[in-house]
């Protein structure tokens, strides 16, 4: 799964058996959308904490098989410690996970209700669509609940914008599996992907937005199929060799 943008966000989930009080206790919604597909990762906690929503990052990229360039967030206190609309101070701790896996912090101004209101429609859609006649044992429970109801509920929604069922495409190698997609289409992302290097990396998003705009896939080159170990250089991207003699 690939995009270049995502909003991740939190709201307040059920009430639980905390198993450590015997207590109920409050649980946490952590929902982050890709911008076009609107394909979720989802996912309850017990806090709000800096460590518990950078865990949350870590499991979403891993769900989707990719990082998007930009997340797009409200100004939780666990992201943001000072907001501000030209800029706002980000905790340090998710400062350094942007800056390890690459992605851009766009938070969203103080006084923006419409960039505000995008962020949060993601959680309402969860509270609204997936929590309601639900029962829950406990966290763990909840957890597998909404990780089913993801791909064959909240997945098979029609997009509000393109009217299109949402596709989604999980690439970790060796077991990629796919929903939405044609078969052929499917693998032959992953092998792009697999792969990498910036032709393949064209390669990838060529035939997806054909798919995506409904036309046919044409004039794109075939994958680069590199050998397990390899050397490669981004000025020859054609030249692939599997031995520094060769």
């Amino acid at each position: 799964m690939v995009s270049r943008a995502a909003t991740p966000a939190s709201g307040a989930g059920p009430e639980l058996i905390d198993p450590a009080t015997g207590q109920l206790r409050r649980t946490w919604a952590f929902v982050m959308t890709l911008a076009f597909s609107r394909h979720q990762y989802v996912e309850f906690v017990w806090d709000q904490s800096v460590r518990t929503w950078l865990g949350c990052h870590q499991r979403a990229f891993e769900w989707f098989g990719a990082v998007p360039a930009r997340l797009i967030i409200d100004n939780a206190k666990c992201a943001i410690a000072k907001a501000c609309a030209r800029d706002p101070e980000v905790q340090r701790a998710y400062a350094e996970c942007a800056e390890g896996y690459g992605f851009r912090i766009d938070a969203c101004p103080p006084r923006d209700p419409q960039k505000k209101s995008i962020v949060e429609a993601r959680v309402k859609y969860v509270k609204g669509n997936f929590l309601p006649t639900r029962q829950f044992r406990d966290m763990a429970d909840l957890n597998a609940q909404v990780r089913d109801w993801v791909p064959q509920v909240a997945g098979q929604r029609i997009h509000g914008t393109t009217r299109l069922r949402t596709p989604h495409m999980c690439l970790q190698e060796g077991k990629p599996r796919w929903q939405g997609l044609p078969d052929g289409l499917a693998r032959r992302l992953h092998i792009y992907y697999v792969n990498g290097g910036q032709l393949n990396i064209d390669g990838f998003y060529a035939p997806l937005s054909a798919h995506v705009a409904g036309k046919a896939a044409s004039g794109i080159a075939d994958p680069i199929m590199f050998p397990t170990s390899h050397i490669y250089h981004p000025d020859h991207p054609g030249l692939v060799f599997d031995s520094p003699t060769a």
